[in-house]
C-alpha cells in the first residue's frame, strides 16, 4: 500500500509547491493591483488598504473575505503590524520588495489571526 502511494501521489514538498503556486496564480490579478496602486488621496489609501486586508485574507485561507467579521479580524490584526499610514513608505519600494512585504504581512496576520 505505501508503494502504491508514493508511485501514484507525489512528495508532500511538491503538495505544498504546487499548491503555492495555484495560490499564487490565482491571486495575480488582485496582487498587481496592490502593487501597482499609485493613489495619493485618502480615499485612494483607503480603497488599497481594503484590496491589501483582501489579499491578506485569500492567501491565508482563514476565512471567506465577503464575511464581514472575517474582515473586520484581518483589519484588526494588519492596523496592528501595518497601519494605514505606511502605506506611502510601501509604495515607494521597488515591486518585487512590495510581493515580498505582502507575503510577510499575510503570513504574521494568519499567525496573529490562529
Amino acid at each position: 500500500m505505501q508503494a502504491h502511494f508514493l508511485v501514484h501521489y507525489g512528495g508532500w514538498d511538491d503538495m505544498v509547491t504546487d499548491h503555492r503556486h495555484q495560490l499564487d496564480t490565482k491571486l495575480s490579478s488582485l496582487m498587481r493591483m496592490v502593487v501597482e496602486d499609485t493613489a495619493k488621496t485618502k480615499q485612494g489609501l483607503d480603497s488599497l488598504y481594503r484590496r491589501l486586508v483582501t489579499l491578506v485574507v485569500l492567501r491565508s485561507g482563514l476565512g471567506n473575505p465577503t464575511d464581514p467579521t472575517v474582515i473586520q479580524e484581518a483589519n484588526s490584526c494588519l492596523a496592528t503590524v501595518f497601519p494605514v499610514s505606511q502605506l506611502v513608505a510601501f509604495q515607494l519600494l521597488a515591486r518585487m520588495d512590495k510581493k515580498t512585504k505582502i507575503r510577510q504581512l499575510a503570513n504574521v496576520v494568519k499567525g496573529l489571526r490562529i
